[in-house]
């Protein structure tokens, strides 16, 4: 194997690595959402301005309750979507 060959594998792993931890934590999200694990709050930041925490602005309770659903279905969404990158990540490392 040269050197090519071991570099551009060494980034499909790379890549694989953090697809793979994004999707674990996604996991978590939605485990937030559906209330199995943890406690859920949502940042508000605008242009790096005014930081502000959704639990302390609506309380903790009202913002789980009004963002759960969606942020359970976006978090969903977008792990199907790295799960079909990661099957490619694995087909392209198959082809080489």
């Amino acid at each position: 194997m040269d050197d090519k060959t071991l570099n551009d594998l060494k980034q499909v792993v790379d890549q694989a690595l953090a697809v793979k931890k994004k999707m674990e934590h996604l996991d978590d999200v939605i485990a937030s959402c559906n209330a199995e694990v943890g406690f859920l709050d949502i940042r508000i930041n605008y242009r790096n301005q005014n930081e502000a925490s959704a639990a302390s602005i609506l309380g903790a309770g009202e913002t789980f309750t009004a963002f759960r659903d969606s942020l359970a279905e976006a978090a969903t969404k977008e792990k199907a979507r790295l799960e079909a990158s990661y099957k490619q990540l694995q087909i392209i490392q198959g082809a080489k």
